[in-house]
């Protein structure tokens, strides 16, 4: 009699720990989705053939509702550099597009 109630209790719990580790490894894939397709849409924007560099205010209008670090932090993960223009205004730039603009104007080559 004992012994079917503690296996009872541990088929439960066994059964509402399932329940909970799937809820969360399904929101945890909705979350990781969202990102993905955030990171895509920045290299898409990047990637246009008339514009190598993109300013911040143009990548954020089009990626409304991302705070401006969480923007960065996205910028970054998608291969993106930045840089500042003349009059100081950020712009970004996909680094395999804009190698010649670090090694010429930021010296990096010899860095």
């Amino acid at each position: 009699m004992m012994s079917d109630m503690i296996i009872v209790a541990v088929v439960s719990g066994l059964i509402a720990s399932t329940t909970a580790l799937l809820v969360q490894w399904r929101l945890f894939q909705r979350q990781y989705r969202l990102e993905l397709s955030v990171e895509a849409a920045v290299r898409r924007l990047l990637q246009h053939k008339a514009w190598r560099l993109r300013t911040f205010k143009t990548l954020k209008y089009y990626c409304s509702g991302l705070d401006d670090d969480e923007l960065r932090k996205t910028l970054l993960r998608a291969g993106a550099v930045r840089f500042e223009d003349r009059n100081g205004i950020e712009i970004w730039g996909l680094i395999e597009r804009v190698q010649d603009l670090l090694e010429s104007e930021y010296g990096t080559s010899k860095n």
